[in-house]
């Protein structure tokens, strides 16, 4: 297992991800779901003309324990997954054993912002990107006597962040590509666990910041630090931060099921940009985030809650072009293939 306080190269770690995508294609696991019995029912219904049962056996779906996963903590104490007639219950699944864990179907699902996905997908995981849930989340903040003003004055820094290929990592890759920097050569990038990504940076340890809310936030909460980047500046308006992504055994052989588990995702999504507080005193009662709640109210209020899947694919194909200027994606990856590999429609959800 690594050692998540490691620093380790950047392309060590791409091709340690790619080489373990490709094993997961060969040798995924079925998930409850997708069983024989199930498959069989699709089947006899569509042949007969009518809508594919959805499967009650038990489903897992992931979560990890950031404040913007509110939709998914949301559906499944409200109800909005029972009113589909699924049998759901949630595992914590931390870092990047949430990409094993979605493509073997240890896990049905679990959240996550697309950026994050495409490598992987890219290199063979078996999973399939099916809606967006909001826009916004991820902080990049450096302290304020670090001397760091801008993007480019990050080369040649250390970046703590809560995971490495994790959604700050890929998210940000992108932004520092733009300003100038080799996200490979020019700065190095050490994992820390997420609770401790504030604690870290106060130490000196690294100069720079890159996490999901609220962990890249306390500092910025406590005045110790300003905000260098997020996805919630003006150039990523309509863009999605997180998206559902599914098993792709899930998705191929039970559309029905995968199409109920975004359906009440989605539906959780929307409640939480409506009742903000409500939402965050959730979060904090069930331990999905520790952190006060006039914070977390405050960070979910400035996210857009816009749940939906119609412009997701057009996102994937604009998220791979800019990708590729990281040099985190292979040269010959075609984005609009790769947009449409990774994207699933699924009936009946919008």
């Amino acid at each position: 297992m690594t050692d998540p306080h490691a620093s380790l190269s950047r392309r060590q770690l791409l091709r340690r991800t790619a080489v373990g995508a490709g094993v997961l294609t060969v040798g995924g696991g079925l998930l409850a779901a997708c069983g024989s019995d199930d498959d069989n029912n699709a089947a006899t219904a569509s042949s007969a003309g009518k809508a594919a049962p959805v499967s009650n056996k038990p489903i897992v779906l992931a979560w990890g324990g950031a404040a913007c996963e509110a939709p998914l903590y949301a559906a499944h104490h409200l109800g909005y997954f029972k009113d589909e007639g699924l049998n759901i219950s949630l595992q914590q699944v931390g870092g990047d054993a949430l990409h094993d864990a979605v493509s073997t179907g240890k896990v049905a699902g679990g959240p996550g912002i697309l950026f994050q996905w495409l490598k992987p997908i890219e290199q063979g995981l078996n999973v399939k990107l099916t809606s967006g849930l909001h826009e916004g989340c991820l902080r990049f903040v450096t302290p304020k006597d670090s001397g760091i003003k801008t993007l480019s004055d990050v080369k040649g820094k250390t970046i703590v962040t809560d995971e490495i290929n994790g959604s700050a990592m890929a998210f940000f890759s992108v932004d520092l590509a733009k300003a100038g920097i080799n996200p490979e050569k020019d700065v190095t990038w050490k994992q820390v666990p997420f609770d401790q990504v504030a604690k870290t940076l106060s130490k000196g340890v690294g100069q720079v910041a890159a996490a999901p809310d609220p962990a890249a936030y306390f500092p910025l909460d406590d005045g110790s630090a300003i905000q260098l980047d997020t996805n919630l500046n003006a150039q990523h308006v309509n863009e999605y931060c997180c998206v559902t992504a599914l098993n792709g055994d899930l998705v191929k052989k039970d559309p029905a099921t995968a199409a109920a588990i975004v359906r009440a995702w989605g539906r959780g999504s929307t409640w939480v940009g409506k009742n903000l507080p409500a939402a965050a005193q959730l979060e904090i009662d069930n331990k999905y985030v520790a952190a006060p709640k006039e914070l977390l109210v405050k960070l979910l209020g400035q996210y857009v809650w816009d749940p939906g899947s119609k412009d997701l694919q057009a996102q994937l194909e604009k998220g791979a072009v800019a990708f590729k200027g990281t040099g985190y994606l292979d040269s010959g990856t075609d984005p609009k293939q790769l947009a449409q590999l990774a994207f699933a429609p699924l009936p009946n959800v919008a």
